[in-house]
């Protein structure tokens, strides 16, 4: 039997702690090569736009992205496919590029993770993505951030105020005893709630501020994640002692990553992007996932799977500016997290079962 998972039933059967301890439990597997995954694959369209958006000063163009990743967690006994069917608009926003995924049908997106045994590779569970997406990359973060940000971190800030913030201002309060939050996003609506939602449910002080300049001032941690697909941190925010942790790789300005003594990715792995040349473009760069170039060599910053093994040295005083990128996601974390949802989800029974006979085939392909 195969087993459906909707969001409800994975949040039923996973918890922060839970996606942490498996994460961790993961990179020290993918450290000593044992859990292998591909980089993630991305094709992109254009999409038509309608009049009214066309009309707008700050619109710019949409784009379908299919997403594919792949990767196995070898003490689950699991490897996963993750595949996502996105519609994306582009706006400028301030000046600044945003990027943002819209729904296919009202309130609607498609997003699925398919788990195969490593025992006799049958399908066991397919599951929505949607929870697990977000606990995984904020408990990714939270673990680079655990290994690189000083023990007596307190004051963090927060730019960035949707579901991502959330997941990684929560995932972080599992690991470090915060006392202040300090939060911006352009949106003040968006930022004052999420202040007073992060507020009551960790029981510590979160601020709003009318500027990201302002957020950051006194800040031990700095936490992006936005929809930004062009650098907003100014290199000059950054200070001896302080912690800069990154939802992706175009926060930052190149300038502003080498201000950073340690650096660490979570993987050398890059995309693979396939982009049609339709795509919108805007001041001349072409509208797929990371327009903005880099010219950093990636490849020579150590990732978080060598940082969880010891071949690389996480802060060495309390001094150093130390960074991590979440700059890419693998497959193998929904693996890792899924083997969890499973084992739950079979002890209790839960989810809609499928009979697996529908989907075997009498020849291979």
């Amino acid at each position: 039997m195969v087993r459906y998972l909707r969001n409800e039933d994975v949040a039923q059967l996973i918890t922060m702690p839970e996606v942490i301890e498996a994460l961790r439990e993961l990179y020290v597997e993918m450290g000593q090569g044992i859990s292998v995954g591909t980089p993630r694959s991305d094709v992109h369209h254009p999409l038509l736009s309608t009049a009214d958006e066309e009309s707008s000063e700050s619109f710019i163009g949409r784009a379908h992205y299919l997403k594919t990743m792949v990767g196995g967690y070898v003490g689950g006994g699991l490897v996963a496919l993750r595949l996502s069917s996105d519609l994306v608009k582009f706006t400028a926003q301030a000046g600044y590029l945003r990027r943002e995924k819209e729904p296919q049908v009202p309130g609607k997106w498609f997003g699925m993770v398919a788990l195969f045994s490593l025992e006799n590779g049958e399908l066991k569970a397919i599951m929505q993505d949607g929870v697990i997406q977000r606990m995984r990359v904020g408990a990714t973060s939270a673990l680079g951030d655990d290994l690189l940000a000083r023990h007596d971190t307190e004051t963090v800030a927060v730019l960035g105020s949707g579901g991502q913030a959330r997941a990684h201002l929560i995932a972080l309060s599992h690991l470090r005893k915060l006392g202040r939050v300090r939060v911006y996003s352009p949106n003040k609506e968006h930022r004052q709630s999420f202040c007073e939602e992060m507020e009551q449910q960790l029981a510590i002080r979160v601020t709003p501020f009318g500027s990201a300049e302002e957020a950051v001032q006194g800040c031990d941690l700095l936490m992006t994640a936005t929809n930004s697909r062009q650098p907003f941190v100014d290199p000059n925010w950054l200070r001896p002692g302080m912690h800069v942790s990154t939802l992706h790789r175009d926060e930052v300005p190149d300038e502003g990553y080498e201000r950073i003594d340690r650096l660490v990715l979570h993987t050398h792995l890059k995309e693979i992007t396939v982009s049609s040349t339709s795509l919108p473009t805007f001041k001349g760069t072409v509208l797929q996932d990371h327009p903005v170039h880099s010219s950093l060599d990636w490849t020579g910053y150590p990732t978080l799977a060598e940082l969880s093994v010891g071949k690389a040295d996480g802060r060495k005083s309390q001094t150093e500016i130390t960074g991590f990128i979440n700059n890419l996601g693998q497959g193998s974390q929904f693996a890792a997290v899924g083997s969890t949802i499973l084992r739950k989800a079979e002890a209790g029974d839960l989810g809609v079962k499928i009979d697996s006979e529908l989907l075997w085939q009498g020849m291979h392909s």
